[in-house]
Order: C-alpha cells, then sequence, then structure tokens
C-alpha cells in the first residue's frame, strides 16, 4: 500500500530504530497457561498474513511476500526473557523488514502468578486500530487453546495484500490527474503550499540532528464542566467536540511558537468496509489539518474556519499521507516529522482497562512498557459520558522535552478550552494561557509591582517628551557622529514634525510607519509621532517591498516618515498607497515650535493608546506584529531606570539596536526620563 511504502523506505534508511513499532503490552494475573498462549499466537499469525509477510524488493521497488501458515510454528519469533529489560528492548528493538516477519512476542514470568505479554508489531503490518481486532482473536485463540481445542474463527473476506491491491486499482497513480489520488493531490498542495518546515515549540533542550523515538507520557484531564461545555458548543455551532478542542489546540500552539500557521496532524481510520473491519494492518491515514490563528480574530471565527479545513481535509481523506508528503516535498530530515510535528486525536474512552479470561486470569496494560514518540507531541483526548471528566494524554518527544513542560502544555490547553467554552466570542489574543503562579512570578521578574506605585506611571510617554525640564534645554541629548543636537532643538524639532503629522490626521490609535537609518532623523521621527498621539511602525530601511506592503497593510499606516536621506522605503511603495513625510536634522527649523498639548491633538490622547508596534521576522510564517501601549511602555522604561540607574545627566547610553527590535524603544526615550545622552552607532556598525 501506499503508507507501506513510506515505512518501507524508512526501515531501510535505519531498521535497527523501533520508532515505528506498535506494541500491545500487557499484565496478565493468574495462572497463565504459556504454551496455550504460544499456539493462540501461532493462530492469530496464521489468520492475518500479513504478520507473516516480508518485504523483499526487485531493483528497489518493494512487494509483499507472504509466507506459508505452515512455517509460522517453526518460525515465530517468540522468546521467554527473564526480565522487565527483554520487555523493554523488544519494545524498543527495530525490525529488518525484507527478512523478519514484522511481529515479535516476549513473555516474562514477573512475580508468582503474574505476567508480562508483549507482541511488537511493526507500523508496516499494524495501527492502533489493529490492537482490537488482534486482541480479540488472540483471547479467543488462547481461551481454545487452553482447552485443547482449535480456535473457530469467522474466516476472513480479505487480506491486507488484498487491500493494497485495491488500494492501487482505485485510487490510481499519483502521476495521472484524473485518478481519485491524482485530483484529491491537487487539493493538498494548495492547501498546504508554503507550510513551516517545523513547528517550533518552547523546548528543554535542542532539536537533535537524527531523533531517536525515546517519548514519554504525561496525563491531564478536562474537568466536568468544561467537558460539558465543550459538547454544548459543539452542538450550538454546527461542530464536533473533535473541532473544538482542535482550535483550542491550534490556539495554544500559536501562542507558545509565536506562529499564525499551525498544522496539525489527525489520524484517520480508513476502514471505510465493514471486510476491513476485523483486519490487523496499515490502514491508518494522517490528515494535516492546518489553521491561521489571527490573535484579532474571535474563537468562533477560528472555530468556523476549523469547521471548513476539517471537513475539506475529510473529503479529501482517501490520498495516503505518503503521497501528500511526496507531493507537497516539503524539507526532508531525521530530526522532525515531515509537514506536521503535533498530532492530536479525540475518541471515546475505552469502556474498561482490564478483561477476565475463564480459568480466573486477568488481563490489563502494563504501565512500565517505554513510550515511543514518532513526532514532538501526541496529544490524546477520550470522552466519557455526561457527568464525568474527559482524560487525556501527551505522547511527547524526550529528546525535546521533560515531562513538567508537557504537563504546561497541556494545562493550557484546558485554561483555552475554560475559556472559549463560556465565551465563545473571546478574541483569541486576549485569552491568558498563564495561571496566578505564573502571573506573580512575571510580575517579581519585571519589577511591575514598583512600577505601579501610585504616581509611577500615570500619564503618557507623550507627557514626558513635551515637557522638558528648562535647565537641561541646553544639555546635549544626542549624538550622530559628527552632529549633535541638545534637548531645546529636540524639542522644537519634535513640535513642528509632530504638527505636520496632526495636519495629516495622525492622533491616537493611528499608525505611522517609520523607515529611518539609526540617525538624529531617527529619534526625531519617533519623539514626533509620539507627541502627534500616534503610535510609531519601525521598518527597516533594507526592507523588501512586500514585507514593507504586508507592515503598511496589516497596521493601516498610510503615512510614512523617512529621512531627507534614505528614501529607500519610500521607492518601495506603490504611488498613491502612503504619504510620505520627509525628516531632516539638518535642514532650519521652520514652524510652530510650541509644546504640544491635547488641545492641539485630533483626540486626547490616554497611556492605554497604543504607542508603537513591532513586527517579528515572519522566520516562522508571516511577520506578526505586537502593539504596545504607552502605559506598558512607561512601566519598561521606568523598571529600565531603577535596575540600571539612569538618573544622571552624566549618564551616556550607546544605542546599537536595529529600530526595527523591540528593545530599541528603550534607546530612544531613556534621555527624556534622564536627561542623560545617547550615542548613536551608525547604521550598519
Amino acid at each position: 500500500s501506499f503508507a507501506q511504502q513510506r515505512m518501507w523506505f524508512i526501515n531501510r534508511l535505519d531498521s535497527s530504530s523501533g520508532m515505528y513499532n506498535i506494541p500491545l503490552v500487557l499484565r496478565v494475573v493468574g495462572d497463565l497457561d504459556v504454551d496455550a498462549l504460544r499456539a493462540a499466537v501461532v493462530d492469530v499469525v496464521v489468520r492475518h498474513e500479513v504478520l507473516r509477510t516480508t518485504f523483499p524488493d526487485v531493483d528497489g521497488v518493494p512487494f509483499q511476500l507472504v509466507h506459508p501458515a505452515g512455517e509460522v510454528a517453526e518460525r515465530l519469533d517468540w522468546v521467554v526473557v527473564d526480565s522487565v529489560g527483554g520487555i523493554e528492548g523488544a519494545v524498543a528493538a527495530g525490525f529488518v523488514l525484507q527478512e523478519q516477519w514484522p511481529v515479535r512476542v516476549r513473555v516474562w514470568g514477573s512475580a508468582p502468578g503474574e505476567y508480562v505479554v508483549a507482541v511488537v508489531m511493526h507500523h508496516i503490518a499494524a495501527d492502533g486500530e489493529s490492537l482490537g481486532p488482534l486482541v480479540s482473536d488472540l483471547v479467543a485463540g488462547y481461551v481454545a487453546r487452553s482447552s485443547g481445542e482449535v480456535p473457530g474463527f469467522a474466516p476472513l473476506e480479505v487480506q491486507f495484500a488484498d487491500f493494497a491491491l485495491w488500494q492501487h486499482e482505485v485510487l490510481g497513480s499519483p502521476d495521472d490527474p484524473s485518478s481519485v489520488i491524482g485530483g484529491q493531490l491537487a487539493y493538498w498542495r494548495e492547501q498546504l503550499a508554503g507550510l513551516p518546515d517545523v513547528l517550533e515549540l518552547p523546548a528543554d533542550r535542542p532539536r537533535p540532528q537524527v531523533a531517536s523515538g525515546r517519548g514519554g507520557q504525561a496525563r491531564f484531564e478536562i474537568p466536568v464542566g468544561v467537558a460539558e461545555g465543550i459538547s454544548r458548543l459543539a452542538a450550538a455551532r454546527g461542530v464536533t467536540p473533535f473541532m473544538v478542542v482542535h482550535a483550542a489546540l491550534a490556539v495554544v500552539l500559536a501562542r507558545l511558537s509565536g506562529s499564525d500557521d499551525v498544522a496539525i496532524g489527525s489520524p484517520f481510520a480508513g476502514r471505510g468496509q465493514p471486510a476491513l473491519e476485523p483486519l490487523v494492518g496499515m490502514f491508518v491515514n494522517t490528515l494535516v489539518l492546518r489553521s491561521r490563528v489571527r490573535g484579532s480574530e474571535s474563537f468562533a471565527g477560528l472555530l468556523a474556519d476549523v469547521r471548513d479545513t476539517d471537513l475539506a481535509a475529510f473529503a479529501h481523506s482517501d490520498v495516503p499521507f505518503e503521497a501528500v508528503v511526496e507531493a507537497v516535498d516539503p524539507v526532508r530530515s531525521e530530526a522532525f516529522a515531515p509537514l506536521t510535528q503535533v498530532w492530536l486525536s479525540v475518541e471515546e474512552a475505552r469502556a474498561a482497562e482490564s478483561v477476565e479470561l475463564p480459568g480466573g486470569l486477568e488481563l490489563s496494560p502494563f504501565d512500565g512498557a517505554p513510550a515511543l514518540a514518532k513526532v514532538d507531541l501526541v496529544f490524546g483526548v477520550y470522552t466519557a459520558e455526561s457527568g464525568s471528566p474527559w482524560s487525556g494524554a501527551v505522547t511527547y518527544a524526550a529528546d525535546l522535552f521533560d515531562e513538567s513542560t508537557v504537563v504546561g502544555f497541556a494545562d493550557r490547553l484546558v485554561r483555552v478550552l475554560s475559556a472559549v467554552v463560556s465565551e465563545p466570542e473571546t478574541v483569541v489574543g486576549d485569552i491568558d494561557l498563564l495561571d496566578a503562579v505564573e502571573h506573580a512570578s512575571i510580575v517579581s521578574w519585571s519589577g511591575a509591582e514598583a512600577s505601579r506605585e501610585p504616581g509611577l506611571v500615570t500619564g503618557t510617554l507623550a507627557d514626558l517628551v513635551e515637557n522638558v525640564e528648562p535647565s537641561f534645554l541646553h544639555a546635549i541629548a544626542v549624538v550622530d557622529g559628527e552632529r549633535t543636537i541638545d534637548y531645546g532643538e529636540l524639542a522644537d524639532r519634535t513640535n513642528v514634525l509632530a504638527r505636520e503629522l496632526i495636519r495629516l490626521g495622525v492622533g491616537p490609535e493611528v499608525a505611522v510607519a517609520i523607515s529611518v537609518p539609526r540617525s538624529l532623523e531617527m529619534v526625531i521621527a519617533a519623539h514626533a509621532v509620539v507627541a502627534a498621539g500616534g503610535h510609531f511602525v519601525p521598518i527597516g530601511v533594507d526592507a523588501p517591498a512586500e514585507r514593507v506592503r504586508f507592515i503598511l497593510e496589516s497596521t493601516g499606516a498610510d503615512v510614512l516618515v523617512v529621512s531627507a536621506h534614505a528614501r529607500e522605503a519610500a521607492d518601495r511603495v506603490d504611488a498613491g498607497v502612503v504619504r510620505v513625510v520627509e525628516v531632516d536634522a539638518s535642514a532650519p527649523i521652520v514652524g510652530d515650535t510650541s509644546t504640544i498639548t491635547d488641545s492641539d491633538r485630533v483626540a486626547s490622547l490616554h497611556p492605554d493608546h497604543a504607542m508603537y508596534t513591532i513586527f517579528t521576522s515572519g522566520s516562522t510564517g508571516k511577520p506578526k506584529g505586537v502593539t504596545v501601549s504607552h502605559r506598558a511602555a512607561m512601566a519598561m522604561l521606568r523598571a529600565d531606570q531603577e535596575h540600571y540607574g539612569f538618573t544622571s545627566p552624566e549618564d551616556v547610553i550607546l544605542a546599537v539596536l536595529d529600530f526595527t527590535f523591540y528593545p530599541s524603544v528603550l534607546d530612544l526615550f531613556r534621555p527624556v526620563l534622564s536627561q542623560g545622552k545617547v550615542v548613536l552607532v551608525e547604521q550598519g556598525e
């Protein structure tokens, strides 16, 4: 099958890895008949041809070689081990699929009357849904064999090899646009075009060059009230509980990664015919569900988008994940999975954790088996009947994460779900991901408690810009190479430019783009926008035209301030899109230099109005803008002043930060607090 082809290829790269093993590890309590168990395993392997199949190739093209049923009793990989290490080794060891059957069994007598049984299959021959028929057949076979009988299995209508032949015949070739698979691939190529190669989440360790597959598992719980809220929200919005959880997880991943482009993988059973239900085999498909998570959008809006995305994916689910990978052709790496590194499943919880067999045997899951991590994170949510909480588990890559970190991820998912089920119109960017302890830690680290003392963060930064102590008017404020400017001249040039901006309609909540090299002009431009009441948006002087246009469109800025000596950004903008204003610190001062107040502005300025917006680099997708208020900027400046002791006109600050890097605001406005001197390092130095 298509899925087996990828498993075969990965196995050829490294047959020693157990990353793609499907382990069934059971604790057996009671008087186990080990010989009857072995006979039952033989019966199961005889019944399911794929478990007695090797995968050789002819000229690099693999095929399924089904071995005779008569070989099973002698060839079965069955070992009775003497320690848990034998179980762990069987789970972690790889298979050489060209030579070995894709199944092994280990039995360990862990204590008198207690055993651990491990049936380990390779993913080329089984999937998670295969464990149901496997356990059912194994139990039926054991019950019969322990009674001296031959199990009376109902005949299977087809074998997995029949499915593989059918798949190629019905779906056709990926190279044929008129085939089923060819038509669906066109959708996936468009849907996943430009998807970031990796979703970079905050990890405890750097990603290794080759993923080891070592995993761990962290459990969590969705409280009753939240679980019932998910069901109510799903019913009210015409979606499934899976879609609600999917949208909430997309919010968490977007906020943790800083990317608005989030792809989540979801398993799709792929057993569309009744004849396939009792088979062991690799039918499962992985759908890549891509979401654009915009911080300004309501959760209800995101949920509607997720519904459309998920339904479209389900409508194109015939094409196997492996064919999608080939068609989209993402970066291939042994360090991370292609297209998506986070998976999600939402399914009903199993009815019982243990099974009782005749003869007093009791089967239950064995928790001591090592977890395997095929991707970075796999979120599993297990629904329950009304009035009961939902359980959850996150299988994580131990290469990257500690359990405590993953528990934090799960806690944030529950926190988002709790917020949105009660207020689905909540803006995504306003959802609080932090708990009370984290909030307290941030306050402690930042010194924000001190910044909240009465009178410390009142007013706006414009108040400080406009109200320099008269005794400092002749003190040097900024040094730019051979050019200097004192506080009096800085105030005059700021006021003249600010009044020009006000005449253009600049005021509170109005964005003004600034693309000026590190220079006197840069300081004047930023101060003038703040004095006018607007909020400035820095744009790199060497920014490509596409980025300039994107930032202007995102912020709605239709005024662009440039240096009279460097108009590069203006030249990259289509005529008529923005009004360009030049600033020149060397030109004569012409205009009204009087102090600007609210009476001069288009509207009153308040501390919670925006002061500036900084955009990210866009390395994880499209650039994202973060807007900072006067209140927040004032708190940052005050904390900086108190921490570093900028309190004297003798202070000298060396300004080296790029204007588009958010801490540069400290370099620009420290002087208005301490009346110190800023020395600008030349652009590019």
